[in-house]
Parts: structure tokens; C-alpha cells; sequence
């Protein structure tokens, strides 16, 4: 009997050895299955960040491509624009001088009338008279067609005699005072002004009274 109860005591322990060889074991298996799934864990958000810094690099590559477009385009922007600006200049140059040619013209036919004209002269009296006759014609013919070469063009001659004193298109070099003239008002021109439409070239150059 006391060999039964012996038998079945060594049992009993060695079923608890087993069981705390079992829970042993079924421990450091926990423990690793935690390490794995934060490894994991950690795994994931690592290529999350990847993920968000190359999507990062990537708008930056966009960015500086945009750059360089716009900059590529704003210098072709600026060479047309230049190249736009030159001919314009180009044009109206050319334009202003087809419009000075027959003022050129009228000059040379001017002197040549002008020396037929002396050649013809029989006596001194004559030439002078004949001189100063062509002078006079031949000046005032260029002063018309200068007048109508400004005008076409858009030059016209700033309004002063009698005017009152404007600053910004009147200079005055001389003040007067004279009761039969109104206040600031201009009574002399001595160097007529122009303006090319609303922007004044040169100002009049004026007496002023009052």
C-alpha cells in the first residue's frame, strides 16, 4: 500500500513538471508574438514615412519643373516683348521718315527755282528782290508743310497767346503788371510749345500778367 501511494505521488509531480515545463515554454511564445506584431507595427509606419517622403520629393521635382517652365517662358515673354518693341520703333521710324521726304524734296526744288530765279536777274536790284522773294515764299511753304506734318502725326502747337497760365504746358520767363490784361494771362509767346496728343513735348515759352 505505502508502494501504491509512493507510485502515485512520483505521478503527481511529474505531471506538475510537465505542466511547468508546458507554461515555461507558452511564455517566451507571448513575448515574442508582442516583439512581432510591434516590429511589424513599426515596419509599417517606417514605410508610411517613406511613402509621405517620396510623395514630398516628388511635388518638389513638380515644383522646380513648374519653375523652370515659367522662367523659360517669362525670358521668351521678354524676348518677344523686346523684339515687338524694336519693330514698332522700327515702323514708326520708317513711317516718320517717308513723311519728311517731300519736305526734302520741296527744299531741293526750292533752291534750284531759287537759283534759275538769280541766274535770270538782270541788274543787282533784281537778284536781291528775286532773293529775298524766294526766301520768304520758300520759308513760308516749309512752314506749312511742316505744320501739316506735325499734325499728322499727332504733334499739335499748346494754345498760349491769350490764355490763362498753365504750369504744365506754359514756362513763364517774364511777369508784367497791366490792368488792361486779366490775372495770369499770357499776353507774349516768345518759343511756341507742342504737344504729342496729351503729353507735352516742350512748354510755351511766355510773358505773363498779373
Amino acid at each position: 500500500m505505502n508502494k501504491a501511494k509512493s507510485k502515485k505521488q512520483h505521478e503527481v509531480k511529474a505531471e506538475s513538471k510537465a505542466e511547468s515545463k508546458v507554461e515555461k515554454k507558452a511564455q517566451p511564445t507571448a513575448e515574442t508574438a508582442a516583439a512581432d506584431a510591434a516590429a511589424a507595427a513599426a515596419a509599417a509606419e517606417l514605410e508610411a514615412v517613406r511613402a509621405e517622403l517620396q510623395q514630398a520629393q516628388d511635388n518638389i521635382s513638380k515644383l522646380q519643373d513648374a519653375c523652370l517652365r515659367s522662367q523659360a517662358e517669362f525670358e521668351n515673354y521678354k524676348r518677344r516683348t523686346a523684339a515687338e518693341k524694336e519693330r514698332i520703333y522700327g515702323d514708326a521710324l520708317q513711317d516718320l521718315c517717308k513723311e519728311l521726304l517731300p519736305l526734302i524734296d520741296n527744299l531741293s526744288r526750292a533752291k534750284d527755282a531759287h537759283e534759275q530765279q538769280l541766274a535770270a536777274a538782270e541788274t543787282l536790284e533784281d537778284k536781291a528782290k528775286e532773293l529775298v522773294d524766294s526766301l520768304t515764299k520758300g520759308s513760308d511753304l516749309l512752314y506749312q508743310q511742316g505744320k501739316k506734318l506735325l499734325d499728322k502725326l499727332g504733334v499739335s502747337e499748346i494754345e498760349a497767346l491769350g490764355a490763362t497760365f498753365d504750369p504744365n504746358c506754359h514756362a513763364a520767363v517774364l511777369h508784367v503788371e497791366d490792368e488792361q490784361y486779366g490775372e495770369n494771362e499770357v499776353i507774349e509767346v516768345f518759343e511756341p510749345g507742342y504737344k504729342f496728343h496729351e503729353r507735352v513735348l516742350r512748354p510755351a515759352v511766355v510773358k505773363v500778367a498779373n
